[in-house]
């Protein structure tokens, strides 16, 4: 399966693509999910791996200060960028806040088990962000380890 690509200028993709990150302070989105599409025109690198697109175009220009969610790193559209611990890597990287890992039961033990270093100059927005998620909760990776979802998670993954 090939990569999508969408061969637009940037002032095109703004124009017809653009409204929602416009009303954003109306709509008040608390999280997007870039897309594995390059946008060839504007950028070499999928949505979802683009510092352009993700800081420049949505942190910067319009001031979305939501959490910035990497679509699925299992999907075809994201090999192109290496291993499961370089696609996460890139993503945060970019500026997502979070990565996805949703069909792949390997991919999501080797992050799990060995993470990616994180980017720690935006830790601390990151958990902000992702905290207004969870209404408010803040993030705690051990509390989360403990809990009975993700142990019921664990106990299923290991069980298929």
């Amino acid at each position: 399966m090939a990569l999508p690509h969408d061969n637009r200028s940037l002032n095109e993709i703004l124009k017809v693509d653009a409204l929602p990150y416009q009303l954003n302070s109306t709509l008040n989105m608390a999280s997007i999910m870039p897309a594995h599409v390059v946008y060839s025109e504007v950028d070499p690198m999928p949505a979802c791996f683009s510092s352009f697109w993700i800081q420049e175009v949505l942190r910067v220009k319009f001031s979305f200060d939501g959490a910035v969610i990497s679509d699925d790193l299992d999907m075809v559209g994201a090999h192109g960028v290496g291993d499961i611990r370089a696609r996460a890597s890139a993503a945060l990287q970019a500026g997502c806040d979070a990565v996805l890992v949703c069909n792949n039961f390997d991919d999501i033990d080797t992050l799990v088990n060995n993470p990616v270093p994180e980017v720690h100059e935006h830790m601390e927005v990151r958990n902000r962000r992702l905290g207004r998620l969870l209404s408010g909760q803040s993030l705690n990776w051990e509390n989360l380890r403990q809990s009975y979802m993700y142990q019921a998670a664990i106990d299923r993954i290991t069980n298929i």
